[in-house]
């Protein structure tokens, strides 16, 4: 039986046409937009990806056409996988942007695991217990409701020493790009 570790993060556009899905999950997140009211949310979201869409892909098309946050995500994989070994799968999920949940867990769902370790690397330590909520409920509610069986055991969820691990790779890239889209 192997072990997972899944490293959880916010996730970035990957390209350019993803900008508007980033910014529309983002803002339609009740962890982001707090209102009880789902439809004042979406409205409000829909506003907000209106107004931000079109600066925000030039900011992403000035770095490249996308956000840095899954090279570097899957970049932690690599390594933490080459630390790990074999007996371990090591493996990513976005919330707002792929990666998401149902495809990463249609692929592991394939293996027995004794033990799962969900990994927080959030980069902005503000937002980390709201998007701990939103991140978690989102799993647990949508996508790996009825799909618990591929764990086969415990699901351990774990901060790496409030993100710092997953800061250390993160935290430049992810602060230029954050002040950026903020100004």
């Amino acid at each position: 039986m192997k072990e997972a570790i899944i490293l959880l993060n916010m996730g970035g556009p990957n390209n350019l046409r993803e900008v508007e899905m980033f910014l529309t999950n983002m803002f339609n997140d009740p962890a982001i937009i707090r209102t009880k009211s789902a439809l004042l949310r979406r409205f409000i979201a829909g506003i907000i990806t209106l107004s931000r869409a079109e600066k925000s892909q030039e900011i992403y098309r000035q770095i490249g056409g996308k956000s840095p946050i899954v090279d570097l995500t899957t970049s932690l994989v690599t390594k933490l996988q080459a630390a790990v070994g074999e007996e371990v799968i090591v493996d990513f999920v976005m919330r707002y942007t792929p990666p998401m949940a149902k495809e990463v867990i249609e692929k592991l769902k394939k293996v027995v695991f004794k033990k799962s370790i969900l990994s927080l690397c959030f980069p902005n330590i503000q937002l980390l217990l709201p998007l701990l909520h939103s991140m978690i409920s989102k799993i647990l509610r949508d996508e790996w409701v009825g799909s618990l069986s591929w764990l086969k055991s415990n699901i351990f969820l774990r901060m790496i020493s409030t993100t710092h691990f997953c800061l250390l790779l993160l935290k430049k890239r992810l602060l230029t790009i954050t002040r950026m889209i903020l100004n």
